[in-house]
């Protein structure tokens, strides 16, 4: 395929993206085989681009800004209180662990477990008696730290 050039290939050009013909020029752009492509392309891109404009219905920028501040400031709460929200679960699952740990521990025999709790009179504390006074004493220490936090939590309005 051979590409041809006409020398009236530039005022077709202009004629057809401003729609201003002379009688001559549009004789011509009917007759050249060159000029006739020109038209026809600069119409269809002429008439695909009224379309575009005349389909593009973009939202109000008002809105689109509003709505990119309030995405930004719930991203800056919530990166600002990821802290806040570990600590009160971690506290919340020392306080539910020390509950489970009360009730399984002290519920059935509580006075046999206080008095477990005292060293043996005759040598070495069985290491189970040593084990469950770690563990009361950790549990004790996250409830006291869970109330504690709760309390200023509640007194400040956090």
């Amino acid at each position: 395929m051979t590409v041809s050039e006409c020398i009236h290939e530039e005022s077709v050009l202009a004629a057809a993206r401003s729609g201003e013909w002379s009688e001559e020029l549009r004789a011509h752009a009917a007759a050249c085989p060159v000029c006739s492509e020109v038209v026809l392309v600069v119409g269809a891109l002429i008439g695909e681009a009224r379309a575009a404009v005349a389909d593009e219905s973009l939202p109000d920028p008002g809105r689109i800004w509003l709505a990119a501040r309030r995405q930004a400031q719930r991203q800056k709460i919530e990166r600002a209180t990821r802290p806040i929200r570990i600590v009160r679960s971690a506290a919340a699952a020392c306080a539910v662990a020390t509950a489970a740990f009360c009730i399984s521990r002290f519920g059935p025999g509580l006075g046999r477990m206080l008095d477990a709790l005292q060293p043996p009179v005759s040598g070495a504390a069985p290491a189970m008696v040593i084990v469950q006074g770690v563990v009361l004493v950790i549990a004790g220490g996250a409830f006291v730290l869970t109330s504690a936090y709760a309390l200023v939590s509640a007194w400040r309005g956090v």
